[in-house]
């Protein structure tokens, strides 16, 4: 579990416990912080790669980002644990 979580552990440290217990507890939450650390490793390739239109597919994927970070911080919210 911890593999899964590692990106959002990175970005909301402060709140790992919250983090852990929630994914824990949520499978939808836990598919959400794996979903953030997908979009989050998929810049990177793309920067790498010599596609013609990484950057436009590396900016949907860091607003894709952001979106998924705004979810968990709602959840986190809703379930009173920050």
């Amino acid at each position: 579990m911890f593999k899964r979580l590692r990106s959002i552990l990175k970005e909301l440290p402060q709140h790992k416990d919250a983090l852990i217990e929630l994914a824990g507890t949520n499978p939808a939450f836990d598919s959400l912080c794996h979903d953030f650390g997908q979009v989050s490793a998929e810049p990177r390739k793309l920067e790498q790669s010599s596609r013609a239109d990484a950057d436009v597919r590396t900016d949907e994927l860091r607003r894709r980002r952001a979106a998924i970070q705004d979810e968990i911080i709602r959840a986190l919210t809703a379930s009173a644990r920050i």
